[in-house]
């Protein structure tokens, strides 16, 4: 499977860009830096009936277990696991707070021809596409996950475990069209993989890409015989197209012929 990263190459962009192809930095994001403020939220789930909560404790936490069978009815027992309940939201949300601090993540995609993407994080379709393949190979430091797309927030339960492995890929439905993956690590801003240039398939370059820019250079001097996409827009839809594939050793000579066509 390919995955892609949308990037800019003008200002700052560039050198997060050039860092990316020439020089195998991932640079990773945390997530309090995310647009959207609903990365990571959840809903906290206490269901599960009396016995199956008991059950829990006694074999999770002694302390806690000793402290509800020492009530003698079970309304001061059910009063002890509420308050444990509290206190536990309370706890996880600082855990998750803490979390988000600190786990990084490397957003990609599944879909080149995302034209919200290019204008979002390809600077307006100036900038270009880079198609990766095999991820999963890579490096052990970091784990590769699909995101999924939802209408609620999701609930994670206390008791059963259930949706907390799941809380750092879960997105609104609003985001679907994204299809979104995330390589997700933790503490490390970045990280170096020295064999780029087998993991690198294709390079798309925007509508709006400019061949006088030096980024030209770059390209025909790195990647010699990467494949290079140069896209155009669709005249029968909202969409982008392929206007010329080449290698990368051949972008200004085909860009040029097409330009003389075109005159």
């Amino acid at each position: 499977m390919n995955y892609y990263k949308y990037r800019s190459i003008r200002g700052k962009g560039r050198e997060y860009t050039e860092d990316l192809l020439l020089r195998g930095i991932f640079y990773f994001s945390n997530i309090n830096s995310f647009n959207d403020p609903f990365e990571f939220e959840f809903k906290f789930d206490f269901t599960a009936s009396f016995e199956e909560k008991i059950d829990y404790f006694k074999k999770e936490d002694n302390k806690i277990y000793e402290e509800i069978i020492s009530y003698k009815n079970k309304s001061d027992q059910l009063k002890s696991i509420q308050r444990f309940e509290e206190n536990h939201r309370k706890c996880l949300t600082r855990v998750r707070n803490l979390i988000n601090e600190n786990m990084k993540v490397f957003c990609l995609s599944s879909t080149w021809n995302n034209i919200t993407l290019w204008s979002h994080y390809a600077d307006s379709h100036r900038g270009i596409c880079i198609e990766f393949v095999d991820l999963k190979q890579l490096d052990e430091r970091f784990i590769l996950n699909e995101v999924k797309y939802k209408d609620n927030l999701l609930s994670c339960n206390i008791y059963t475990k259930k949706g907390f492995d799941k809380i750092h890929k879960t997105k609104h439905k609003s985001f679907e069209n994204e299809k979104e993956y995330r390589l997700v690590g933790t503490n490390e801003p970045k990280i170096i993989i020295n064999q780029m240039s087998e993991i690198i398939s294709k390079i798309y370059l925007g509508i709006n890409f400019d061949f006088s820019d030096s980024f030209v250079e770059i390209i025909q001097n790195n990647f010699p015989e990467i494949t290079i996409v140069k896209l155009m827009k669709s005249k029968m839809k909202y969409a982008v197209e392929v206007e010329f594939e080449c290698f990368g050793k051949e972008l200004s000579i085909r860009n040029s012929e097409l330009n003389k066509v075109k005159s």
